[in-house]
């Protein structure tokens, strides 16, 4: 019986895909859509991360790590991840992410959880989801490690980084975020964002890791 509603499921699938094909937004082939959004090619082929604000700033340009380059294919993405309801991109990018870091370094250090920068509660539940929390779940497969989403929290509801001017986003985001209390924290974190622009919200991340006594601190982002 099992194999018969498989076989069902297929010849629908099909018959979908035939009366509406999906265009990859990349390079405009038709594929079969689902949960990757753009074509295996595509994701191949995301550009890495070349300089942007956070490159020049000294604290940063030597102690974070960016995967892919966030250009007009990435901004589409992230949109689709963040204000379209496709959450199901999130686990994807964190994967290709974390495998774009195993190439950079193919034994990166070993961090004891990946932290994943938080939603404040209200946007969580505007959105549905907390797209970091799955974008670190994807890198965690990969890297081999849990995810700890309880060691800080962001405390104050801010604009969202994206709608704001670079001298804009360092002033928002002082003070947004503090360490929650909750448990003995470990000795090194993997710190994950979706996307780094002036590096602001990755700092303050930092900082309340730090107060939180976590010794060690890596800074990663999928796009920037």
């Amino acid at each position: 019986m099992g194999k018969i509603v498989e076989f069902g499921k297929l010849i629908a699938e099909s018959l979908t895909s035939i009366a509406f094909p999906y265009y990859c937004p990349g390079c405009n082939a038709e594929f079969k859509e689902g949960v990757d959004w753009i074509c295996p090619r595509c994701w191949r082929e995301l550009p890495e991360a070349g300089g942007g604000v956070w490159s020049v700033d000294p604290r940063l340009k030597e102690n974070v790590f960016v995967s892919f380059h966030y250009g007009d294919l990435c901004q589409q993405m992230v949109h689709q991840m963040k204000f379209v309801g496709r959450c199901d991109i999130a686990p994807k990018l964190g994967r290709e992410a974390a495998l774009r870091l195993r190439q950079w370094n193919p034994q990166p250090s070993s961090w004891e959880v990946i932290v994943p920068v938080p939603l404040h509660p209200i946007r969580r539940r505007e959105r549905g989801y907390d797209q970091n929390r799955l974008l670190a779940g994807g890198a965690a497969e990969v890297l081999g490690v849990p995810v700890a989403d309880r060691l800080i929290r962001r405390i104050r509801h801010t604009p969202p980084q994206s709608r704001l001017a670079d001298p804009e986003r360092v002033r928002n985001t002082p003070r947004a975020f503090a360490p929650t209390g909750y448990g003995a924290p470990p000795k090194s974190a993997l710190l994950i964002d979706d996307v780094i622009h002036t590096g602001a919200t990755l700092m303050e991340c930092r900082a309340a890791l730090k107060a939180a006594g976590v010794a060690r601190i890596g800074l990663m982002a999928a796009c920037g």
